[in-house]
């Protein structure tokens, strides 16, 4: 995580207190007229944490999430390049949504979560229908170590928007191909990648390997991953 101070000013008190390098509650404009992120920072227990929401000039809670662009502009505020940065999508028994309208990233300090790397797959390309009655066109690849599980909003089969897939989205194509018991990650774009053609997102799953997750205190998870 980046050093907060270059953020001073836009500092608010938070349980008493104003925070520091590492910590702190802060109101950041956006680019767009009367609206602002809303973003709470943390490095403890081992783990980077910001947690983002929207709100108003009159701090008043915008009732949507964050989009997948203001999510990367805030990665981009408060991580540096060469950090990736993850999303989760727990299992249905270890969920924990306290605030709806609220995403966050998460780093762990000691353990880099890279982007997996699959050398040979399997594909499978289908149309999906996710929320408000929108769809996507999904591309499911696999091999022994991993699935990604690839989407990007569409008008019909194969014509792409130019607007990426919202966390809704993502939660309803991860419930429909992982199901409640399978856990799912978006990892932050990668400066060492080729930039995405189109507008898309993948949500990983590990087949083997186990992928440490945040403590519950954190938001999200119900239990401790030691």
């Amino acid at each position: 995580m980046r050093n907060l101070q270059i953020y001073n000013k836009n500092r608010i008190e938070y349980l008493g207190n104003m925070g520091n390098e590492k910590n702190g509650r802060f109101i950041i404009p956006t680019t767009q007229p009367g609206v602002n992120y809303l973003v709470l920072a943390s490095d403890g227990l081992d783990w980077d944490h910001v947690s983002v929401s929207i709100i108003d000039d009159d701090y008043e809670g915008i009732k949507r999430c964050p989009t997948h662009e203001e999510m990367a502009d805030i990665k981009r505020k408060f991580f540096d390049a060469y950090e990736t940065t993850t999303q989760y999508h727990p299992v249905a028994s270890d969920y924990i949504n306290n605030h709806p309208y609220v995403l966050h990233w998460f780093r762990h300090q000691r353990l880099e979560q890279d982007h997996p790397f699959m050398e040979e797959s399997t594909h499978e390309t289908i149309e999906m229908p996710v929320a408000n009655g929108r769809s996507c066109i999904v591309r499911i690849s696999e091999d022994d170590e991993w699935q990604r599980i690839n989407l990007a909003l569409i008008k019909g089969f194969e014509e792409k928007l130019s607007a990426y897939p919202s966390w809704d989205d993502c939660c309803v194509i991860k419930e429909k191909l992982l199901g409640p018991n399978k856990m799912g990650f978006t990892l932050s774009d990668s400066p060492y990648l080729p930039p995405r053609k189109t507008p898309s997102i993948d949500i990983w799953h590990a087949k083997k390997e186990k992928i440490k997750t945040p403590p519950s205190i954190m938001v999200g998870f119900k239990e401790w991953n030691k």
